[in-house]
């Protein structure tokens, strides 16, 4: 039986603030029937109070972007920090290096990164409006486009483990290559 709080009883002394309604009449816990407290369901209303009708909701679809030129090229190597900071992060935290390992790291990145800026810079600025890929599937069939192909002078996932690894030589960690890279 499912309760509603409200005011007291005060019918024959009864402190019951809990109430439940049977047939529109209010009732306390102890039985006792409240006066001028009836519950009357509408016309519309009636035959609708035990039935939930659940109405599910249109899913929205999640696009695809695809970026080109400058922005493309910005994001990669945002992204290939992003790794390279985790990869020292777990090196720092799980494997016990020195806490200026990040450091060194950091600086080695960021001589890397000037010859990537030039690079960037080269890049003719295509639309900056990202392209929205839909998962339906359409009549007309897109192939790659020619930029989209990776290039051999932008960094690899193997060059983070080359940076960390350069990083250790420097402060004279005593680490091997095939330590490093498991």
């Amino acid at each position: 039986m499912e309760y509603t709080i409200r005011g007291r009883c005060g019918q024959e002394g009864c402190r019951e603030r809990r109430y439940y309604l049977d047939e529109g009449i209010w009732f306390c816990r102890q039985g006792h029937q409240q006066e001028g407290r009836q519950y009357e369901a509408e016309y519309d209303q009636y035959g609708t109070q035990g039935k939930t009708n659940r109405i599910k909701k249109v899913v929205a679809e999640k696009g695809h972007r695809t970026y080109r030129g400058r922005r493309a090229y910005t994001l990669f190597l945002q992204v290939y920090q992003f790794i390279l900071w985790k990869q020292c992060y777990a090196l720092v935290q799980a494997r016990g290096f020195p806490e200026q390992f990040e450091n060194i790291v950091r600086d080695l990145w960021a001589l890397r990164l000037e010859t990537y800026s030039n690079k960037i810079k080269e890049i003719p600025e295509e639309d900056d409006q990202p392209q929205l890929f839909s998962s339906q599937p359409n009549t007309d069939v897109e192939s790659e486009p020619e930029d989209f192909k990776p290039k051999s002078n932008w960094p690899r996932l193997i060059d983070t483990v080359g940076l960390c690894y350069l990083a250790a030589l420097l402060m004279r960690i005593p680490v091997s290559i095939c330590g490093m890279h498991r």
